[in-house]
């Protein structure tokens, strides 16, 4: 399979070379732990974004809940970006694509945990609201599970290149007031898969929208935190299942 993703992004290029500084503060969230109920916010700048969501597409769809209420459609989440012919194209990180000028929709639903190259004319910012996808098994409230029927705790990633997304990090349990963004060497140093080798092993290269790059063999980490909102481009040496359950993040 060819490298689709670098055929398709434009993550490295003029945001690099013009030294343009943008933030990747692109996230923020309203949790109702008692009911699991999300709102995410979503910052989107000019050009090219990776973007993803910790909403449930799936079992907000099924529940009639939220964003993804009458359907889990790529089209339903990115419909806000579509006011004012403001959203260009959207891909995903195999290189189908989503063209609303045609009305095309090769993409077809929100996949939990993938992330879609988005490319808009005008920042904008998007609210995204449904049942959160959450990586911690803590309980809460009556001591259930807050795992939806998609915890990420077994997320599937192909040899090559793909585009993720974090789940919600609750952090060490109920009540906890940490909603935000976890270290992203920190979390592989201690992720696991379905192989004896290590993740870190593994990972060739990830990156975020503006070519920030973590890069495990050299110990560089130019990224941060991982943010939610915000998808990140990895590629790997083969395909495994990586273990995005909170219980591995400290």
């Amino acid at each position: 399979m060819p490298d689709a993703i670098l055929k398709i992004s434009d993550i490295e290029g003029d945001f690099k070379e013009s030294g343009t500084s943008i933030s990747v503060n692109m996230f923020s969230q309203d949790v109702n732990m008692d009911t699991l109920e999300a709102t995410q916010v979503i910052s989107l700048s000019p050009g090219w974004n990776i973007i993803g969501t910790y909403i449930d597409a799936t079992t907000s769809n099924a529940a009639n809940y939220g964003t993804f209420a009458e359907s889990s459609s790529i089209v339903t989440f990115l419909s806000q970006l579509n006011v004012n012919d403001n959203l260009q194209i959207a891909k995903n990180y195999l290189g189908s694509v989503y063209l609303p000028e045609f009305n095309f929709n090769g993409i077809g639903n929100v996949i939990n945990g993938q992330a879609y190259q988005v490319k808009i004319n005008t920042a904008q910012i998007i609210t995204i609201t449904g049942r959160p996808i959450i990586s911690t098994s803590q309980p809460f409230g009556n001591g259930t599970p807050i795992y939806t029927s998609f915890g990420m705790e077994q997320f599937p990633l192909v040899s090559g290149w793909n585009m993720i997304t974090p789940p919600l990090n609750i952090g060490s349990g109920f009540g906890s007031s940490f909603l935000g963004s976890y270290d992203v060497a920190s979390y592989f140093e201690h992720a696991t898969s379905d192989f004896d080798s290590s993740v870190e092993e593994l990972i060739i290269i990830l990156k975020d929208y503006v070519g920030s790059a973590y890069i495990p063999a050299f110990g560089y980490n130019g990224i941060g935190n991982f943010q939610s909102g915000q998808g990140y481009a990895i590629k790997v040496s083969q395909a495994m299942t990586l273990n995005f359950s909170g219980d591995t993040i400290i």
